[in-house]
Formats: C-alpha cells, sequence, structure tokens
C-alpha cells in the first residue's frame, strides 16, 4: 500500500513540474531578417500579432496595412512579427536581403522581420509548432491556410487568438484587443520611453515618461535576450533623463528595458556606427 501511494505521489509530482515548465512563446527564438538570433523573451510585457508573410501573395498589400497598425500602436506596448514563408505556391521565393529591400522600399515596413521559415509541413519552424499546437500553447490547434494568418499573442507570451488571411490586420478583433490594458497597466507607474541620439550616435538620451518610482531599473539587452549595458537602477524622477554612453556596444539593434514591480517596457533601437 505505500508503494501505491508513493507511485501516486511520484506521479502527481511529475505532472505538477510538467504543467508548470509549459513553454511559452518568451522561451522561443529565431533568427532576424538581418540574421541575428533573438530570444522572444525581449518582448515580454508586449502585445504581439505574429504573421507570415509573402512578396507576390495577392495579399501582400497587407504590409500596408499592418504598417498603418504599427505607427498607431507600436512600441512600448505592441510589436509585429513577420515571418517570410515560401510554403504557398512559391509567392515568396526571395533571399531574405531581397525581401528585406521589398518590404522597405514598397510599404516603408519598420515592424520587426524575421528570416524566412516554414510555417507548414515538417521542416515547421518551431515558433509556428507553438502556435499552432495546442500540446504546445495550450489554447488550441490550428493550420497556417495562406499568407498573413494573424496569431495573437499576449503580454505573458500566451497565445489569444487567431486571424485568418483574408481579415485586414485593422479590423476591430485586433485594434480592440491592443486598446485593451491587463489589470497590471491600468494605472503603471512608468508611461513611455523616448531615446534620442544625442550628441551623437555613440550616446542616447533618454526620457523616462512617468511618476514617481521607486527602486526602478533601466538597462540595455541584445537581441539574443542577455544584458549588454546596466544603465541605472534605484529611485526614478518625473521626466528623469539620462545621457548614456553606448561607443562600447558594437553595431546592431538593441532593445532598452525598464521594469519596476510587474511593470516592463522595452524600445528598440539601432546603433549604425
Amino acid at each position: 500500500m505505500k508503494l501505491i501511494i508513493l507511485s501516486i505521489a511520484i506521479f502527481f509530482l511529475l505532472f505538477t513540474l510538467q504543467s508548470n515548465s509549459q513553454v511559452t512563446f518568451h522561451d522561443l527564438s529565431a533568427k532576424t531578417i538581418d540574421g541575428d538570433t533573438i530570444s522572444m523573451s525581449i518582448f515580454k510585457g508586449k502585445k504581439l500579432l505574429v504573421v507570415n508573410t509573402a512578396s507576390l501573395c495577392g495579399y501582400t498589400y497587407q504590409y500596408g496595412e499592418l504598417q498603418s497598425l504599427y505607427e498607431q500602436y507600436g512600441g512600448n506596448n505592441f510589436e509585429i512579427i513577420g515571418f517570410p514563408s515560401n510554403d504557398f505556391s512559391e509567392q515568396e521565393p526571395g533571399t531574405d536581403s531581397t525581401i528585406a529591400e521589398f518590404c522597405e522600399k514598397n510599404y516603408g515596413v519598420t515592424f520587426t522581420m524575421m528570416s524566412k521559415i516554414a510555417v507548414t509541413g515538417t521542416k515547421m519552424h518551431p515558433i509556428y509548432k507553438w502556435l499552432t499546437q495546442k500540446s504546445q500553447n495550450e489554447v488550441g490547434n490550428s493550420t497556417v491556410q495562406w499568407n498573413f494568418q494573424k496569431y495573437m499573442v499576449d503580454e505573458d507570451g500566451k497565445l489569444v487568438d487567431v486571424v485568418g488571411t483574408t481579415s485586414s490586420p485593422l479590423i476591430s478583433k485586433i485594434t480592440d484587443w491592443l486598446k485593451t490594458t491587463s489589470v497590471e497597466e491600468e494605472s503603471p507607474a512608468f508611461k513611455s520611453i523616448r531615446i534620442t541620439p544625442n550628441p551623437s550616435p555613440n550616446s542616447l538620451r533618454i526620457t523616462m515618461n512617468n511618476s514617481n518610482v521607486t527602486n526602478g531599473s533601466i538597462a540595455i539587452y541584445g537581441t539574443s535576450g542577455v544584458k549588454v549595458l546596466n544603465v541605472y537602477s534605484g529611485n526614478i524622477s518625473s521626466n528623469q533623463e539620462f545621457l548614456v554612453d553606448i561607443s562600447v556596444l558594437p553595431i546592431g539593434t538593441y532593445h532598452l528595458i525598464y521594469e519596476s514591480g510587474n511593470s516592463r517596457f522595452s524600445e528598440k533601437f539601432v546603433k549604425s556606427n
């Protein structure tokens, strides 16, 4: 009898450990269109719209709508992540560099674009396995039907919903979701970060648009999610400014991240020289 009880206890312990170790979107990683491997953890605290894209599709015009959505809502609280894919009728035959040039030239894309991947079949990227399989996302199964299918992921890295190809990124289902805030966000002590190059590309002027904060921290992270530079830790007064020397950082993309209690906000910037 004792052996049976012990076996049951071990089973429930293993089940609990497995449940508690459930993978979230933030545990995944992928390559950007520039070839850098980034951790999705850099998007913690942001709503995400994950979209598989193509340059020769009848729905390619949605790049423009996605950019409009990003210009209206993107920044501290929202990011769009585009994954080019050639899975449907070979409508994305280009290389990463030609795709990047196409997006910038034709649609002025400034949201995050990733390296071309498979979103269906046996070569499906791990991020799309997570998005489409209930066993991984704990929400539901789905199939990527065509280019420009949109997955909504919340601030905690949990799948919220999926929006089909034919629906515009500007539909109310998405915009209403972006307008809502979690309980933690209703009265955040911190509102936004403003970054201004000053007086040269080797320095940043950071303005904290917030009310007074106790025990806040500001740091710069690389695209892999690893902290590369501490900026400040301590009390932050309303609209306090910091001048940060970034001359030691290599050329590349970085995320300035502020944290205080349950609040976490980030702003992306690029060091070009």
